[in-house]
Order: C-alpha cells, then sequence, then structure tokens
C-alpha cells in the first residue's frame, strides 16, 4: 500500500511540475510583454516580487510550494470522503495525493534535519500519514494534510503580509528632484540623476544626494545621520549629503555620489551584511511542537507494546502539536493586523513573542525623545529692551516665513499675546536671516554671520553666553535694531510632549530606561534629567550604537531600542525588538521591527500590552492544545480509548484552538459594533 501510495505520488508530482513549467512559462511571458510599458520595472519589483521570494534562509519550502500542496491535500480530502460514502474508486486519487505530499514533506523533513541537527514535528506528521496508509484511514491522512498545509500557510502569511505596504508608506527619499539644465530648473526622477549634475534644494526639502554647494548658503539639520541637534550653517564649497534636511536657504548642489554611493547607502549595505537576531529566531510553536516528537515516538512503542498497532496509531494520533501551530501563526496574524489598524506596524508577528522578554528600552535622543521642530528657550535682552519687545520685533520679521526657526518664533510671540507689527521693504537673505523696516526703524533677525555681514558689532561678553548655549544643543537667533545688537532668542529642541508619559509607564512595567545619543554630553544629560532617566550615553557613533546594544544584550538584558535616523539603523537591526517611527529616515523604517504610523511615542505602551495579551493567548492555546492531547494518551494506554474516539478530541481541540486564535479579531468586531455611528466607515481587519 505504501508502495502504490510513491508510485501515484510520483505521477501526480511529475504533473505537477509540468503544471507548474507552463503557469510559470505564461508568467514570464506576460511579464515580458509587460515590461515594454515605462512602468513596468518598478511596478514588479515593488509588489509581485516581494510576494514569492523569502528572506534569505529564511523559508524551507516557497510560499508558492505551499499554496500547491494545500490544493492537493484539499482534493485528495474530497477524494477520500467521495471513495468513502460515494464512489470507492476515488480512494485511488486520494491516494496518489497522499503520496504526493509524503514525498514532499519527506524533503521537508531532510531539509530541517540539515539546517537545524535535530528531528522536526515533520516526521510525526510523516509517521501518523504512513501509519495511516497502512490502516488505510485515508480520510484521517488526507485531513493531517489539510491541516499541516494550511498551518503553514498561514505562518507564512503572518511573515509576508504587511511587507510590500510598509515599504510604499514609510519611504522618506524624494522620489523627484529640481535639475539645472541649460539655465532653467526642471523636475526630474532621482533615478536619472548623474554625477556632475547640478541640482537645487529648498528650504523645508531633503537632501537626495552627496555632493558640494556651489552657490547659496542653507542651515542644514544633519540630525539623521550624526544625531546632533545642531544645525550646520553650510555655504559654498561645503559637502552635504544625502537624507540631510534644508530648514532654511536655498542652494545649489553639484552630485558627487549618488545611488548606491551615497553615505546613506553605505549604511544601508552595512546593515544588509548583518547577521540578524531575527534570522536565528524559530518561533514558540515550532520550537514546543520539536520537543515533542521524542516523548510522542516513546509512548507510541509503549502503546504498541500494550495495544499493539491500535496503540500507536492512538498514541501518534493523539499528538495534538499540529493544533497548536496552526492556531499559533493565526494569532500571530490577528493580533498584527489588529495592531495595524491602531496604528502600529509589525513587520514580522514573531516580534510579538519578544515583547515580554523586553527588560530595556533605550530610547535615541534627537528625533525619537525631542521633535524636529523648535521651540523658545531664554530670550537674552540687551540693554533697556524689554524680553517682550525684542521677540515683537523678531516675530514681525519673520512674519511670512515658514521654516521651523520662524515657526518657533511666532509660536512664542503668540503664546505670550505679542501682536504683530506691519513690516515693509524686507529683504531675504536666504540661510541667513531677514532685514525689515516697522515704521523708521530697521530690524536685522538672523545668524551671527548675517550680523557680521551687515556691519553690526557683538559685543564681548555674549561670546561666553554662545557656547554654553551650543554646548547644550540649543541656536541662537540675533537681533539688531538701528545697526546694534538688541538680544538674542535661545532656540531649545522640543521634547515630544508625549515623552515623559510614555517613560513613566515603561518604569511602571519594571523596565530599566536609557537614552543613547550621537549628540554631545551636556544637551544629552540635561534631557535625561528632565524625563527622569538615570542612564544615558552621548557623543556615540552608529558602530558605538550597535556595540552598546550588544554590550548590554551581553549582560543578560533584552534590548528594545527606539530610534529614528540613519545613525541608528545598525543598532536597531542589533537589538531584540526595535521600534522606529513614521516620518523617520528610511534606513531607520526600513531596520526597525515596528513602525508607529502616527509618528509620535503615544503607541508604544500599546505595543507592550498587545505583546502581553498575545502571550497570554498564545499560553491558552498551548493548554487548549496538549492538554486533551494529554488526556487522549492516557486514555489510549489505559483506559482502551480507540482511534476514532483520539480523531474526535482531536477535532474538537482544533475548533477551540481556531476560536482562541479568532479572538483578537471577535473582540475587535465586538468593539467596532459597539462604536458603529463614529467608525461606520472604518474597516475592520
Amino acid at each position: 500500500m505504501i508502495l502504490s501510495a510513491l508510485i501515484l505520488g510520483g505521477v501526480v508530482s511529475v504533473g505537477a511540475k509540468l503544471y507548474e513549467h507552463w503557469t510559470t512559462s505564461r508568467e514570464a511571458a506576460k511579464a515580458e510583454g509587460a515590461s515594454e510599458g515605462p512602468e513596468a520595472d518598478v511596478t514588479a519589483s515593488g509588489d509581485e516580487a516581494s510576494d514569492e521570494v523569502p528572506s534569505p534562509g529564511e523559508e524551507i519550502i516557497t510560499e508558492r510550494e505551499v499554496d500547491q500542496r494545500f490544493a492537493i491535500s484539499v482534493a485528495g480530502l474530497a477524494c477520500a470522503v467521495g471513495g468513502t460514502f460515494v464512489y470507492p474508486p476515488a480512494t485511488i486519487v486520494s491516494l496518489g495525493c497522499v503520496g504526493y505530499n509524503l514525498i514532499g514533506l519527506g524533503g521537508i523533513i531532510a531539509a530541517r534535519v540539515a539546517k537545524e541537527r535535530k528531528l522536526p514535528i515533520e516526521v510525526m506528521d510523516l509517521g501518523a500519514i504512513v501509519i495511516g496508509i497502512v490502516a488505510k484511514m485515508f480520510v484521517l491522512n488526507s485531513l493531517a494534510e489539510c491541516i499541516y498545509f494550511g498551518g503553514l500557510k498561514l505562518r507564512i502569511q503572518t511573515k509576508n503580509r504587511l511587507r510590500n505596504k510598509i515599504v510604499k508608506v514609510f519611504k522618506e527619499q524624494p522620489t523627484a528632484v529640481w535639475l539645472v539644465k541649460d539655465d532653467v530648473e526642471v523636475l526630474v526622477p532621482l533615478m536619472e540623476v548623474r554625477l556632475h549634475d547640478i541640482l537645487v534644494v529648498g528650504a523645508g526639502e531633503l537632501v537626495a544626494v552627496d555632493g558640494k554647494i556651489v552657490e547659496g548658503t542653507a542651515a542644514v539639520d544633519q540630525r539623521f545621520l550624526t544625531g546632533e541637534a545642531q544645525l550646520a550653517e553650510k555655504g559654498v564649497g561645503d559637502e552635504v549629503l544625502a537624507s540631510t534636511f534644508i530648514v532654511r536657504g536655498r542652494v545649489k548642489i553639484r552630485v558627487e555620489k549618488t545611488g548606491a554611493a551615497t553615505a546613506a547607502s553605505q549604511i544601508e549595505s552595512v546593515i544588509n551584511s548583518t547577521t540578524t537576531f531575527e534570522d536565528s529566531l524559530t518561533t514558540r510553536s515550532e520550537s514546543i511542537s520539536d520537543a515533542t516528537v521524542l516523548p510522542t515516538f516513546g509512548l507510541g512503542l509503549l502503546g504498541l507494546g500494550l495495544r499493539g498497532l491500535t496503540g500507536l496509531e492512538g498514541v501518534v494520533t493523539s499528538n495534538f502539536s499540529v493544533v497548536y501551530r496552526l492556531a499559533s501563526p493565526w494569532m500571530m496574524l490577528n493580533y498584527t493586523e489588529g495592531a495595524a489598524q491602531d496604528g502600529v506596524i509589525i513587520k514580522d508577528g514573531r516580534s510579538l513573542e519578544l515583547i515580554p522578554r523586553v527588560d530595556t528600552v533605550v530610547f535615541d535622543k534627537t528625533g525619537t525623545l525631542t521633535l524636529g521642530d523648535f521651540k523658545l528657550g531664554e530670550i537674552h535682552a540687551l540693554g533697556d529692551v524689554s524680553e517682550g519687545e525684542l521677540l515683537r520685533l523678531s516675530a514681525s520679521c519673520e512674519q511670512r516665513q515658514s521654516h521651523p526657526i520662524a515657526k518657533a518664533i511666532l509660536h512664542a510671540a503668540e503664546e505670550r499675546g505679542i501682536p504683530l507689527s506691519p513690516i515693509n521693504d524686507v529683504h531675504y537673505e536666504l540661510g541667513h536671516g531677514v532685514k525689515a523696516h516697522l515704521g523708521d526703524e530697521t530690524v536685522l533677525v538672523g545668524s551671527e554671520r548675517f550680523m557680521r555681514n551687515q556691519g553690526v558689532t557683538l559685543p564681548e561678553h555674549i561670546q561666553d553666553l554662545l557656547p554654553k548655549g551650543e554646548a547644550m544643543g540649543n541656536s541662537f537667533v540675533h537681533v539688531a535694531s538701528g545697526g546694534r545688537l538688541i538680544g538674542l532668542l535661545e532656540l531649545c529642541p522640543a521634547i515630544r510632549p508625549e515623552a515623559k508619559e510614555q517613560i513613566a509607564r515603561m518604569r511602571e512595567r519594571g523596565l530599566s530606561v536609557r537614552i543613547l545619543s550621537g549628540d554631545h554630553v551636556s544637551p544629552t544629560r540635561a534631557l535625561a534629567e528632565s524625563l527622569g532617566i538615570e542612564h544615558y550615553y552621548a557623543e556615540t557613533r552608529p558602530e558605538d550604537k550597535a556595540r552598546i546594544i550588544e554590550e548590554l544584550q551581553a549582560e543578560g538584558r533584552s534590548v528594545c531600542f527606539v530610534g529614528d535616523g540613519i545613525n541608528d539603523a545598525i543598532a536597531l537591526r542589533k537589538a531584540t525588538l526595535s521600534v522606529s517611527m513614521r516620518g523617520a529616515s528610511a534606513a531607520a523604517v526600513d531596520s526597525a521591527q515596528v513602525t508607529l504610523v502616527d509618528g509620535t511615542l503615544k503607541r508604544l505602551d500599546d505595543l507592550f500590552e498587545l505583546g502581553r495579551a498575545h502571550e497570554r493567548s498564545q499560553r491558552a492555546g498551548l493548554a487548549l492544545s496538549f492538554g486533551p492531547g494529554a488526556a487522549c494518551t492516557a486514555g489510549v494506554l489505559f483506559f482502551q480509548m480507540g482511534v476514532p474516539a483520539a480523531m474526535t478530541w482531536y477535532v474538537v481541540s482544533t475548533a477551540v484552538g481556531s476560536a482562541v486564535a479568532l479572538l483578537p479579531r471577535i473582540t475587535r468586531q465586538v468593539k467596532s459594533a459597539g462604536t458603529a455611528p463614529e467608525t461606520a466607515d472604518t474597516p475592520v481587519v
């Protein structure tokens, strides 16, 4: 009977391979025809390709093979049922389907043994199928195969379902840039930019390439690369790097590096070659199921001695670990989808298993605990000018500007209820400052360089003030009237309003909280003290951040790292759990396992609660899978329970396990129904 199954299975296998070759050829022909269109390459590489290609070294069986074997299992089950109750010859077809998957299952076992050097749980499935063939239990065999390949299909979906959407939603690199061509600025796709081209980048725009400024000046925010909050004043001859941001000014840049040669891409290439924790991660359901193989074989031999073949069949059938393998990834999928609906993108459902293990949360400073915007700190008025008057003059001059520094000044004036004065004869020097007339008064607002260029003398006593503020990561806006300096506005990086509350919640969970920053010691210490964080690291380079994460984990800690910059990307890959936010650098978003879609930390505590809820559900699924299995094993060995009774309990356990797996979705549907008037247009995932 086994030989017949293998022969028929070989026939089915050959037929399946021929059909696969035929469909692949048709798809290739369609793809070749579609590639003649101008956007075909982008579409193919962005969507379809990623559905079929698993992560390197991650999958033993591809998604296409799983779909194929699942379909054959369903067909085999239908034929087995038909052969049992309606048309007996249909059983032969069912036997061929079983034999086909039996051959495939043998290949999976061989691959896993070669990779993991241990007997996997698939050995139990193979043994059950062989016993079923000998005992002519064709319906049971086909059902077991359906459950196995159905569970494997769900597990693969858990890993891949949200992957394509993440790439599309969170890419921050611009897709088009302004190119100077024949003295005219034209908008062109980034991929068309070549070395030595001249690009124009203005305030509020991201720099797309590495290059040198050939015209103009600008204040550049380099925090995504260096971690420093201090703006860098750039002029002709200075270098600018990809993924930095122009806060004010307008420059023309000669392209020196583009594509894979940019500094940002170099860091991303390091990420791609880094061995990550995720590559060696095995899901809990696989680990637990694999651990039952040898005990089940031992009990099966005991059953064989006590009750003969019936005892062996009953014990093997009573291994309900397949139910857990089905329910566990299903739970992950449902929790992942629910999290996505709440604004938390979990790229791999297995990350849910890591959350309860975390005991240390490490935050990047700039851009994570602080905002990219500024807030007005101290107002340093000189002479007989009041602070209110100084703020009125500077806000009036900046009232038509939209860069972050102007917004901070205008917001401060609005909060204090200071009215703005009309201005005329306004002159902007991009990247440096503004000169305006308020009635008969000429006011200058801008950088130190702007003041010197306008002939304003800077008092010596302010030279002691500037280094102290700059050491704290603060910036200064100089204000002059009538040709003399009348004061300075000190601008500080704004702390995220939700940061203090989220850190307090982390402490309530018993987690250790730390800060890791590329910024200077003084501003890092000041932020840590303001948030009540005892441990912090400052002036760290990207490789230093990764090393510190590794050192903490070598001490036995499980680290969650929250970061947003390109300089955080390698550390994000090294951490047990990594979190980034929408609006962060492309490298950080790509590297993180979890992304907070709203661009804030507000959902961080929800992420930890989600992990706890998932862990509770997994424990419930474990109990519902192995509890009945243990009871059935005892019944087979000592109370004359037969295979049909064990199979009945198996079906009941499968149904209950599926219900537990669906519980997150059911709960969300109930909550959505309760708020239907307010969320009628919101789809329930």
